[in-house]
């Protein structure tokens, strides 16, 4: 997964140039924000469940997923949809948005 790594490199290819982090509380992170808490380890990514695809199209995809990370000061479960963007050669995470558990956060946006 695109956030797993630590390498700049890596992250700069799979975030796309206009990513951003949506936490459910507080403002929205900007890329090299978000790649800076990934490399400072002030944000860890530690496990994913298996993710449900809710729109996919030839340059845009959609996904749910439950994923377990840990910050500077907390550990928690979170509940997020990640939207991709398709270039020429990949797909890159263009948005990840932290949703409630309330059932209506999973079809709105």
């Amino acid at each position: 997964m695109a956030v797993s790594h630590r390498d700049i490199c890596q992250l700069n290819r799979f975030l796309a140039i206009t990513a951003e982090r949506q936490p459910l509380q507080g403002p929205a992170r900007s890329k090299y924000d978000w790649i800076d808490a990934l490399q400072n380890r002030e944000l860890t990514y530690t496990d994913f469940a298996t993710p449900t695809v809710s729109e996919m199209t030839n340059h845009h995809a959609r996904i749910q997923v439950t994923a377990k990370f840990q910050s500077a000061t907390l550990s928690t479960t979170v509940f997020l949809q990640l939207t991709f963007i398709r270039d020429q050669t990949h797909w890159q995470l263009c948005r990840q948005q932290e949703l409630s558990e309330k059932p209506i956060d999973w079809i709105r946006s």
